[in-house]
């Protein structure tokens, strides 16, 4: 706007008439600018203009202490604010807070100067009769702004805890489970002589409910259940061998409060979980390949196990170590190769499994991709010494 001109760079093209201009944008509150380019020579005198805009554009990071408030509360907000280009804070900059209740209404409004971080806070207090719902909290600096949503209601934090367990960490179809339920207050008293329900689920076509437990805890808040699991269960997506009973525990206390928890039993129609897979994902006929075995319990924990293969009518012993990997190295011909593995643990739990390696739905199953990923890492594990 007819302003002072101010020198940004000097030089010199080379012999094709070339030169590369850099320079630092001076600091200006003008959006609106012209840059002017000057050249001379023994030829005579130039000049170009064009106009430009100088601004910063920011990113800004709304965030709140927690999601949800009770009428009457405190709603904590902070604002970080970093230019979008380099990434530096946005010191002293003016940054707007504003709320709004769930009908539209504007209940608070601020503007505060950012710190030499870039960094602006403000607080709101909720009054004590207002509408609930979502709140809508939006800050603001120059043309960009962030928005971010919590929820007032009034909400009563849970009294006491509850947890589950059970004796052991996976299940087979039909076997016999013993559990406990411990109640305990926060402040550390039992919660004696409450009213305990169980509901024990199977995932089929749909939820469906196979068991109900009813009963109180003792003087220390416990309470023990025992039941039998269906013999038949349903398997779930690719793992066919494998499901999962669900168990849903209500706690009434004394004074009618009411706490729900739940928790996941792995089923698995064996004690051990073997999967076989091939060094490329299929196997290579004509050239050495390398075949891993790898042996885990349903709830995911390696097993290591002694293992008996029947490979083509070779019968081979390897065994399976910490991490529950063998492998075996052989150069298979062309066509499909039928393996045998039994696995054996230390507790004389026994599993078997046979595959058809080489078949288009042997080995080469997005299950077992995903199961030599994790083959390789146990690898690189194991070559490290860990």
């Amino acid at each position: 706007k007819g302003g002072p001109a101010v020198p940004l760079f000097r030089g010199r093209t080379d012999e094709n008439g070339t030169l590369g201009a850099t320079f630092q944008v001076p600091e200006t509150t003008q959006v609106t600018q012209t840059l002017v380019i000057d050249t001379r020579s023994r030829l005579g005198r130039d000049q170009v203009k064009q106009a430009v805009t100088v601004q910063r554009s920011y990113k800004l990071l709304l965030t709140t202490d927690k999601p949800v408030y009770q009428p009457g509360q405190v709603i904590h907000m902070r604002a970080l604010a970093l230019s979008t280009l380099d990434m530096k804070a946005a010191a002293g900059a003016e940054i707007g807070f504003l709320v709004e209740d769930p009908k539209g209404n504007k209940v608070f409004r601020k503007t505060v100067a950012s710190s030499g971080f870039g960094v602006a806070a403000a607080d709101f207090t909720l009054a004590n009769e207002v509408i609930n719902g979502d709140y809508k909290i939006t800050v603001s600096l120059g043309d960009t702004s962030s928005e971010k949503t919590v929820n007032v209601k009034p909400y009563v934090l849970p009294k006491f805890a509850v947890r589950v367990s059970t004796e052991r960490s996976f299940y087979q179809p039909g076997q016999h489970v013993v559990g406990t339920v411990q109640c305990d207050y926060f402040f550390g008293k039992p919660v004696a002589d409450s009213q305990v329900e169980i509901v024990g689920s199977v995932f089929d076509v749909q939820k469906t409910q196979v068991v109900q437990i009813q009963g109180r805890t003792d003087a220390q808040g416990t309470y023990r259940f025992a039941f039998d699991l269906p013999k038949y269960f349903a398997g779930r997506g690719l793992e066919k061998d494998q499901a999962e009973f669900s168990l849903q525990v209500s706690v009434i206390d004394q004074a009618q409060h009411t706490k729900q928890t739940s928790k996941v039993l792995p089923i698995a129609q064996s004690p051990i979980v073997i999967e076989v897979v091939a060094e490329a994902g299929t196997l290579k006929p004509g050239v050495e390949n390398t075949l891993y075995i790898l042996t885990s319990y349903p709830d995911g924990t390696p097993a290591p196990c002694r293992l008996t293969l029947d490979l083509g009518g070779l019968s081979l012993q390897l065994s399976t170590g910490d991490y529950g990997l063998a492998e075996h190295s052989f150069v298979p011909k062309a066509g499909a190769l039928r393996l045998s593995v039994t696995a054996t643990d230390s507790k004389g739990q026994l599993a078997g499994k046979v595959v058809e390696l080489g078949k288009k739905h042997g080995i080469a199953t997005p299950v077992n991709q995903t199961v030599l990923s994790i083959v390789h890492v146990l690898e690189q594990y194991r070559h490290q010494g860990n």
